[in-house]
């Protein structure tokens, strides 16, 4: 990640079609490590408040949050790099968009 890169995701309007691909449930958009990539990307431009913002606004706190649901987990171990990089984007954007992590459903994922 170089520095500069991240306000280059949201002029290019790259954020939207990242979250849409983690909110799908078309077969091409399941692969673990697809998931995990993109899961990374936001990860890295979760640290631009531009791209917070836009990222709060886009619904990705509740996608990342599905991600984690234990009824979509299968115990793969592949799934460790997706909950590292699900929990480090929320852990990103948890400081100004700390109020989507109110509902229960939020809450007791984290637990």
């Amino acid at each position: 990640q170089k520095e500069g890169n991240d306000a280059e995701f949201l002029s290019a309007k790259l954020i939207e079609p990242l979250i849409e691909v983690l909110e799908s449930t078309s077969d091409s958009c399941s692969s673990t490590d697809l998931r995990v990539y993109i899961a990374g990307i936001l990860k890295n431009v979760s640290n631009d408040s531009a791209n917070q913002k836009l990222l709060a606004q886009r619904g990705a706190v509740t996608a990342l949050f599905k991600l984690m649901d234990g009824k979509v987990l299968t115990g793969s171990p592949k799934e460790v790099p997706l909950l590292i990089q699900v929990t480090a984007s929320l852990r990103n954007l948890a400081s100004n968009q700390y109020k989507q992590f109110l509902t229960e459903d939020h809450l007791n994922a984290l637990t």
